[in-house]
């Protein structure tokens, strides 16, 4: 039940901190700068507080999470004083070992908060193993380079405003096993890859229905992943079609006017001639009356 604004202080004097977890309280305000100078921070838990304004862009400065976690000897000390530590992963509140916290644990966990803005760049976080940054207010699109991360194994952006595409670069990640996308205004098509095929349950992109492609039921937009070398030609070949069509008609028209206007002005300028057709006409006409009519 602690309250109040997140301490500046924490950032600036312990800097052999690892493991900062203050979920389930009553902070509010933003999450202080301060908290980047953290340069040993490997696990930052800030979770189901009344957290508010953007997320820090120097939070991608972590230097524990952008490399493979290595302890010194005293760090490894510390570690064998605990038993385990509890930590929410992959959707699951899950218990770390000793021996899995330092080695392979490195969580960012910002949800349940008022956050807002939009996702800062966390491109060089290569360490990171599970971000979950679900329930803010959060806008914008997903980074393009979200498949920079190469050791995500769960991430969590759901319930928030995002849009956009969901970019192809989160096919690259190749131990991810945890997805939720679910409940922002995301569109267009789910991208595919090996990883990505294995996570096949439809609740990970619920809420978005301007998504298509599988898992979802919604198929339309497979057409999107078709707008290659075919898709060009088909254009092409319809657009030759048009072209074809409004030549035809025009022959047809410019002949006609040919024809007819050239009839009509042989006529209008050649006396002998127009006599002769008159008098063709009329004997036409004569014929025909004589035969039917008398």
């Amino acid at each position: 039940m602690l309250s109040g604004k997140l301490p500046k202080w924490i950032g600036e004097h312990l800097i052999d901190l690892r493991v900062l977890r203050l979920r389930e309280n009553k902070f509010y305000g933003p999450i202080p700068l301060e908290f980047c100078k953290l340069p040993n921070l490997q696990i930052l838990d800030l979770a189901s507080n009344n957290l508010t304004e953007r997320i820090p862009h120097c939070i991608g400065n972590f230097s524990n999470l952008v490399k493979k976690l290595f302890l010194p000897p005293r760090v490894f000390m510390y570690f064998l004083l605990l038993d385990s530590l509890t930590e929410v992963l992959k959707g699951l509140k899950l218990e770390y070992s000793t021996f899995n916290m330092m080695f392979i644990v490195a969580i960012l966990d910002l949800s349940n908060n008022n956050l807002v803005g939009e996702i800062p760049e966390l491109k060089n976080l290569y360490g990171l193993v599970g971000l979950n940054i679900s329930f803010n207010h959060l806008e914008g699109k997903i980074p393009e380079r979200i498949g920079d991360l190469t050791s995500m194994e769960s991430l969590d952006l759901s319930n928030n405003n995002l849009f956009g595409s969901i970019p192809d670069s989160l096919s690259y990640l190749t131990f991810l096993s945890h997805l939720n996308l679910s409940h922002n205004n995301l569109s267009g098509r789910i991208p595919t890859g090996p990883q990505l095929q294995t996570l096949d349950d439809p609740s990970i992109y619920e809420g978005n229905p301007k998504l298509s492609g599988a898992p979802m039921p919604k198929k339309c937009g497979a057409n999107k992943a078709l707008e290659g070398p075919n898709a060009e030609n088909n254009v092409k070949e319809d657009e030759e079609d048009n072209v074809d069509k409004i030549l035809f008609y025009g022959f047809i028209v410019s002949g006609f006017a040919i024809g007819f206007w050239g009839v009509i002005g042989a006529l209008v300028f050649k006396r002998s001639w127009r006599h002769a057709y008159f008098e063709f006409v009329e004997e036409r006409i004569g014929a025909w009356f004589v035969r039917n009519c008398m």
